[in-house]
């Protein structure tokens, strides 16, 4: 199979711009703001090696495919990694952590499980595997767990979704409304997906997603007084429940 990849070179393109805005921001250093830094660049590389693994699959007739099984290891890999970090990202904002409560990370079972299999694949090809087609070039074939990349994707989607109902009252509405639409968003997605496989349409879940959580809860400027450039109370606010969940024993001087 061979794909449409053209949505997903435009949405890399505007994650690129994106990116580059959000870290030339000043951030309040909040696992918050670190957990979304490392998502967007997951989601960067998730889309580019998306992109590469279609173009180098489109002229397999003069690199070797390699390349693209290469890319599409990466690819799958980010993906399911993507839906974790989606995971995490609610459990950091309801004041959890892994380092101080490491029994969460028992969560990330089914995507390591499928990494595991994923990075044997040149061995197996259970996941997938490129043919030579009759054309000349090679053709991207589904192997026969290939449907694991949807459903540890989905149990992910599925825990978050979960998970922020179980901690709606912990949640300030604005952060479970935006988890709610990102969730949906990404559900719909995968569900198209599963019905039009030749459209890359991973980047533009991800790149929605990404756009609604800057807008609504990972504004760095929220966190910055405008006028002095130094951070203002909200963050002081924000480094005390940090502190609080995490059991750290500070003292604070006040003027």
């Amino acid at each position: 199979m061979h794909y449409n990849y053209y949505f997903e070179l435009c949405c890399l393109i505007f994650l690129v711009g994106i990116a580059i805005a959000y870290f030339s921001r000043k951030k309040f250093p909040t696992a918050i703001f670190t957990l979304f830094g490392v998502s967007l660049i997951v989601v960067i590389i998730d889309v580019a090696s998306n992109v590469a693994s279609s173009i180098s699959l489109d002229y397999s007739d003069k690199i070797s495919p390699l390349w693209c099984e290469g890319f599409s290891e990466v690819f799958y890999f980010c993906q399911v990694f993507c839906s974790y970090l989606l995971f995490a990202y609610i459990l950091y904002t309801v004041g959890k952590s892994f380092r101080y409560q490491p029994l969460y990370l028992l969560t990330a079972i089914p995507s390591v499980i499928f990494s595991l299999i994923l990075f044997t694949n040149p061995i197996h090809h259970w996941i997938f595997y490129t043919k030579l087609g009759e054309n000349g070039l090679y053709d991207f074939q589904h192997g026969i767990l290939y449907p694991l990349i949807y459903a540890v994707g989905g149990l992910n989607v599925l825990s978050t979704l979960i998970y922020t109902v179980y901690f709606k009252k912990s949640l300030q509405t604005k952060v479970a409304t935006t988890l709610s639409m990102i969730t949906a968003i990404n559900v719909v997605i995968i569900v198209i997906q599963i019905f039009l496989p030749k459209y890359l349409l991973s980047g533009m879940a991800y790149t929605t997603s990404i756009v609604i959580a800057i807008i609504t809860v990972n504004d760095p400027d929220e966190k910055v007084d405008r006028s002095c450039k130094v951070f203002n109370n909200e963050a002081f606010i924000d480094y005390i429940n940090t502190q609080r969940y995490e059991q750290q024993r500070k003292h604070y001087i006040i003027f």
